[in-house]
C-alpha cells in the first residue's frame, strides 16, 4: 500500500504501513453505485472522537478528531512499538460551509519515515484549486476531504439507500470512495449499521477495501473500522 493511502483510514482510523488490499467486498461490487447526493454533514459542533488503532493485537497509533463551529481538525500518530518500525504523523484541517454541506478549504500534512507531504487547497462546488491550478471533479460532484466524507457517510447511512460514490481530496490527489448500502448488524450488543467501502487511487490501482460500523441511532457514531489485509486485520475502535 502506498504511504499516501495510509491516512485514508482517518475516515475513522488508520492503515498499517505495509497494507495489502484484498478484493472488493461482494456487497459493494454487486450493485452499481450512484453519485453521492448533497446532504448535510453529520459533524456536530464540539464533537470529539478518539480511536485506538491496532494490528495483531498491538496498538499502533491513535486518531483524534475535534469538530468546531465551521471547521474540523484531526491528528494521527504512530505510538509504542509501532514507531520503531514506521514513524508516521498526519494532520488535517477542513473548513466547512455547513449550509451547503461541503468543505471550502483544507490544509493537510503527512510525515512518514522522514518524508513530508503538505497540501493546501481551496474547494469549490465542483472543483478545487491547489497552488493556483484549478481542477474539475468528475460528474460535477463535490470535492470532499476525509472529514467531510465521514460527515457525509454518517448522514447518508440508513437502510435501503442505494450504493453511492464520492470524491475525496487527499493531499494533492483525488480519490474515489465507494460505499455500499448499510447492513444492520449487532456489534458487541450495540445495534449498528455496517458500511462496506473501497477507496480507489487516481491511477486506478487495486482498491483499498474496509468496513465501518456506525451506531444505529441519530448520532451515527463511527464505533469501529476494519481493514482486511493478507496479514490480518487492522482495526480502529472508538474510545
Amino acid at each position: 500500500m502506498h504511504r499516501r493511502l495510509i491516512p485514508f483510514a482517518l475516515l475513522v482510523g488508520c492503515a498499517a504501513p505495509h497494507f495489502h488490499s484484498q478484493t472488493l467486498p461482494e456487497l459493494v461490487a454487486q450493485a452499481k453505485a450512484k453519485p453521492a447526493p448533497a446532504l448535510p454533514l453529520l459533524l456536530a459542533p464540539n464533537e470529539r472522537m478518539i480511536w485506538d488503532v491496532s494490528a495483531h493485537g498491538m496498538t499502533i497509533g491513535r486518531v483524534e478528531l475535534l469538530v468546531g463551529a465551521i471547521d474540523v481538525r484531526s491528528s494521527f500518530s504512530t505510538t509504542g512499538l509501532a514507531s520503531a518500525f514506521a514513524n508516521g504523523h498526519h494532520e488535517l484541517a477542513t473548513q466547512l460551509d455547513r449550509g451547503a454541506g461541503r468543505p471550502t478549504a483544507m490544509s493537510e500534512t503527512l510525515v512518514f519515515d522522514g518524508e513530508t507531504d503538505h497540501t493546501e487547497a481551496q474547494l469549490a462546488p465542483t472543483g478545487y484549486t491547489i497552488g493556483g491550478a484549478a481542477h474539475a471533479i468528475p460528474d460535477h460532484q463535490i470535492a470532499h476531504t476525509m472529514h467531510s466524507a465521514l460527515g457525509w457517510v454518517r448522514s447518508w447511512a440508513r437502510p435501503g439507500v442505494p450504493n453511492a460514490y464520492l470524491f475525496v481530496l487527499h493531499l494533492d490527489k483525488l480519490y474515489r470512495l465507494d460505499v455500499a448500502a448499510p447492513v444492520a448488524e449487532d456489534l458487541n450488543g450495540t445495534r449498528t449499521l455496517r458500511v462496506d467501502c473501497e477507496v480507489r487511487a487516481p491511477d486506478r490501482s487495486d482498491p483499498v477495501p474496509f468496513s465501518v460500523w456506525l451506531t444505529a441511532d441519530a448520532a451515527r457514531l463511527p464505533l469501529k473500522l476494519v481493514f482486511d489485509t493478507r496479514s490480518g486485520h487492522i482495526t480502529a475502535e472508538l474510545i
